[in-house]
């Protein structure tokens, strides 16, 4: 299409990587924002002379970022993305031979999601490095993972084991793997490869099993027919005891089996669950090292620190046990693994053993915001953390809400968190705010029924009022996250806590009308504590949006979308919300902080319509 002169294919969950455009000699205009695209950006996009806008933000492009014509530079957003660096230039060659590889598979989104940066030995599944920085693993078994073997692998001259059994891929091995002097294991079992087996050292243990299109040579034929007539004898010993058992096994089983082959069968409905993988009960214990580790607790389940073959560290969450049936566990999983977000928690497995559920999502090594008590005093209200600021601060509020804004509007299924507080947001090692524990309501309902029945958990004034009146508030929506959040961010500029606030601590207390009287002071306390005006700024803006989201009336508050627009805009475009006073009612319970702490959990039955969409 050498006369393409605008593409917008913005918002979708388009896959795969950027085709060669270089044909499009008068393309101006290129959006592929907010997908799921991998792989590398081709330096011909750079070429193109009449280009002036190129949007490729929230995707999983990875490499070196592209290098436009000086000439006339785009406008270009690339934001959100696993670029190695932050400026055109070549990657470490490591990286670059990495890429090659994920290339022979087609850039799969599983190795997309962690094979970021600059450093394969940071924080990579399925990699594993030495002291010195070498690769010395790589592991990608049972992924899945289809196209063919790269020849690249042999760039990776210190590699000592290469696992990639138990895939789907196809071709031939290639010869340049026998060049590796370091290499001790070679495991390609269990894939479609064909033609000659290279001819490798004796020193190497190579596993080529259930590849049926595989040529062995004559010695590897007859060694192995050696071994397996042995098999056989030594087997032929036990042959009725080992029937006997198999028996007794199948039928004390049965059940599992069926549990299996209908979740297998779901499985294979979904080409996406691909991206999460299906585990063994046995290896969630393993990986827990027998649930050793508790991280938390929560209304859903217990967490617990795990580990991968690879060494990965994950958080695995044992669920309580569920009366749903296995195609409703199945859907919400997809569901889940569907996400995709900077600002949300990743899933990378499960598993579904009759009575037995489990989620394994990335691990966040700083915790929940919970974690991090907010200190009095005036010379610590300046800051969340010990070492941020008001603007990173901000910038945590700021991604909380661009988190939301997904799951609520743009996402391929509209999820409802209903749980929002600080235990539920989660920090990696850059503090950046990730969403855990959305859309476990369904997988954890009590009941089959049309009318969706659960549990609303929360800490006692995160819950929204419309949560325990559906009759007077007209059930639960988006607008319940919504009040959530602007009760977590108000907490979060310590407007809960602070002793210099003066107020009793009665049974009529709810601590936002403190507020007001800050609002009627143009804040004057807190812009004691702003470092500049900018610092002014950022805390008017953020106690202004919210006192918007915790408004009585849902109708009242703004979409998690508006909520980002606010936070992103001028501060004179955002109005003062109504005041309102908020008192004890037998419509539902009051939301008092005395008397409760944060680990207290509130519990009530209630009934909502099960959303569509």
């Amino acid at each position: 299409m050498p006369q393409l002169f605008q593409v917008n294919l913005e918002g979708n969950s388009f896959e795969g990587s950027i085709p060669d455009l270089s044909n499009c000699k008068h393309l101006k205009y290129l959006s592929l924002a907010n997908n799921r695209l991998t792989g590398v950006v081709l330096p011909s996009l750079g070429l193109l002379n009449e280009i002036y806008q190129v949007s490729l933000e929230n995707n999983w492009l990875q490499g070196p970022l592209p290098l436009f014509n000086k000439v006339r530079t785009p406008e270009i957003n690339l934001t959100s993305n696993g670029f190695c660096l932050d400026h055109p230039g070549s990657c470490d060659h490591r990286v670059t031979t990495l890429l090659q590889v994920a290339q022979g598979f087609h850039y799969p989104f599983l190795l997309a999601q962690s094979w970021r940066g600059n450093n394969p030995c940071e924080a990579w599944n399925f990699i594993t490095c030495d002291d010195n920085g070498n690769i010395r693993t790589v592991n990608l078994t049972n992924l899945n993972l289809t196209g063919s073997i790269s020849p690249s692998f042999k760039n990776l001259t210190d590699l000592c084991q290469l696992y990639l059994g138990g895939n789907r891929l196809n071709g031939s091995i290639p010869e340049s793997l026998t060049n590796l002097q370091q290499l001790k294991f070679l495991d390609v079992s269990n894939n479609n490869l064909s033609e000659n087996l290279p001819p490798f050292s004796k020193k190497i243990m190579v596993i080529t099993t259930g590849n049926i299109f595989l040529q062995q040579s004559h010695s590897s034929k007859i060694s192995l027919s050696s071994a397996f007539i042995i098999g056989i004898s030594i087997a032929g010993v036990g042959v009725i005891v080992i029937i006997f058992v198999v028996i007794v096994y199948y039928y004390k089983r049965q059940k599992k089996f069926s549990i299996d082959k209908q979740v297998d069968s779901l499985i294979a409905s979904y080409r996406t669950i691909t991206l999460v993988k299906r585990y063994t009960y046995a290896e969630v214990k393993q990986m827990t090292n027998s649930f050793c580790e508790k991280l938390g607790q929560g209304g859903y389940g217990i967490v617990y620190k795990g580990s991968l073959n690879d060494g990965s560290q994950v958080a695995v969450k044992i669920l309580k046990k569920s009366k749903g049936s296995v195609e409703e566990f199945v859907n919400e999983v997809v569901t889940i693994s569907r996400t995709s977000h900077v600002n949300i928690v990743s899933l990378w497995g499960f598993c579904y053993e009759m009575n037995k559920q489990a989620l394994i999502y990335e691990f966040m090594s700083n915790s929940s915001l919970d974690k991090y008590k907010y200190k009095h005093g005036r010379s610590s209200l300046s800051s969340l953390f010990s070492n941020l600021d008001w603007k990173e601060l901000y910038n945590i509020v700021n991604s909380i809400a661009q988190g939301l804004d997904y799951l609520h509007e743009r996402c391929n299924t509209k999820i409802l968190h209903l749980d929002i507080k600080p235990q539920n947001v989660l920090l990696d090692e850059k503090f950046c705010p990730k969403i855990a524990d959305f859309g476990l309501a369904k997988i954890c309902k009590n009941n089959k029924s049309s009318r969706l029945t659960f549990s609303i958990r929360g800490t006692p004034g995160y819950i929204a009022p419309e949560m325990f009146n559906r009759r007077a508030y007209g059930g639960v929506f988006c607008m319940s996250d919504v009040y959530s959040y602007g009760m977590l961010i108000l907490e979060m500029m310590g407007a809960r806590d602070d002793p210099h606030i003066k107020r009793s601590h009665n049974s009529e207390s709810y601590f936002p009308d403190w507020l007001y009287k800050d609002q009627d002071e143009d804040f004057i306390y807190y812009r004691s504590f702003a470092f500049d005006k900018d610092d002014e700024i950022i805390i008017q803006k953020i106690l202004l949006v919210g006192l918007h989201c915790i408004q009585t009336d849902p109708s009242k508050r703004p979409t998690m979308k508006k909520v980002v627009e606010m936070l992103g805009g001028d501060l004179k475009a955002i109005s003062r919300p109504e005041k309102f006073v908020m008192s004890s009612s037998p419509t539902f319970p009051l939301l008092s902080y005395s008397g409760a702490s944060r680990s207290d959990i509130y519990e009530t039955n209630s009934i909502i319509e099960e959303l569509n969409g």
